[in-house]
């Protein structure tokens, strides 16, 4: 009788574990499909929910050397930290700026659509795997699979997308244009900012806009 039951546990147990797994990965596909809508809607309050902390932190550390940072820093940033800051150096206004939280840097992006619509429109996700607190999903933009994956992190019960992997994605993305075009990133980053904004960098971009008091 004692084995009948032991064997009994371990079948309801495989099945509420099984459960578990769809209902994940169920809202990992809900979570991505709210962050594309968002993103193509330019909604940025309501894309930033989606999103996982770490993706807000990395956000703030751009806030503060868009601020603070000074021309050696900023020149040793990877190349996508280079244009994410570069960029919001020459877009948002010093007296926004310097109120802003990395939160706010998101929601800004959003509106503002920075984040590639295009890229965005055709892409789904696929072969969710789900390791604990944290998922990764194969990439597919439209009939095409990648190489790629997205990474999904649970914070608070909630699954939210982490979109440092897909920066550094786009970091090699924009090394690989660099050495096809032959100009260094510098170039690259300035040509990219004016033609979103359809105005000159300026030369002195590279310097601090407020000193950090000790």
């Amino acid at each position: 009788m004692r084995r009948i039951l032991t064997c009994l546990l371990l079948i309801f147990s495989l099945f509420a574990c099984q459960d578990r797994s769809t209902e994940d990965i169920n809202a990992v596909k809900a979570c991505f499909s709210e962050y594309k809508h968002s993103i193509l809607s330019s909604q940025g309050k309501r894309a930033v929910k989606y999103v996982s902390q770490r993706t807000v932190d990395e956000y703030q550390k751009y806030v503060d050397w868009a601020l603070y940072a000074d021309r050696r820093t900023l020149k040793n940033l990877s190349i996508i930290n280079k244009f994410q800051v570069l960029l919001i150096k020459h877009q948002i206004p010093l007296e926004q700026l310097r109120s802003m939280t990395g939160k706010d840097a998101f929601i800004y992006a959003t509106n503002h659509d920075w984040i590639s619509n295009e890229t965005v429109v055709k892409t789904t996700i696929t072969d969710i795997q789900l390791q604990g607190e944290q998922a990764s999903a194969v990439v597919k933009i439209g009939e095409k699979l990648t190489s790629h994956k997205y990474q999904f992190i649970r914070e608070n019960n909630q699954w939210k997308f982490d979109m440092i992997d897909t920066l550094n994605t786009a970091n090699l993305a924009l090394q690989a244009l660099i050495d096809k075009q032959g100009v260094s990133a510098e170039q690259l980053i300035f040509s990219m900012i004016e033609a979103a904004s359809g105005s000159q960098v300026s030369s002195t971009i590279w310097e601090p806009l407020l000193i950090k008091k000790p």
